[in-house]
């Protein structure tokens, strides 16, 4: 789907975080996706010039900003979810719910050792 609409996979990840969460600080997508602020800020310079995502005031704080999708952002993440659940659907004999559990476990399971790893220094190694 990245190579599809012209972007990268991290910035592929950030539109999902994106359609998820509505829209969110630099701060807070960079919080979500694993990424530096210095790498988000190049990150959502390649989505704005993509028209996918733009920035704008935060409504409640004055030196704030926030990324939302574009309409065409939505647009994309609109036609991703379709062509998901048409592949989902060609899936003969599978069942979408088990799917759906197995993918939300997995989901949850990468978020916390997400959140474990990024506890640790950086560069060392763990045999968790």
């Amino acid at each position: 789907m990245a190579d599809h609409f012209g972007v990268g996979v991290t910035e592929t990840v950030a539109l999902s975080h994106l359609r998820a969460r509505g829209a969110l600080t630099p701060r807070d997508l960079a919080k979500h996706t694993g990424l530096t602020s210095s790498t988000v800020t190049a990150l959502l310079d390649r989505l704005q010039d993509a028209g996918l995502a733009d920035r704008s005031a935060h409504p409640t704080g004055r030196r704030k900003i926030v990324v939302a999708l574009t309409s065409r952002g939505e647009e994309q993440m609109d036609h991703t979810e379709k062509w998901l659940a048409a592949v989902l659907e060609g899936m003969v004999g599978v069942d979408s719910a088990m799917v759906t559990h197995t993918l939300t476990q997995l989901a949850a399971a990468l978020d916390e050792q997400a959140s474990y790893m990024h506890q640790l220094p950086p560069g060392s190694v763990d045999n968790r």
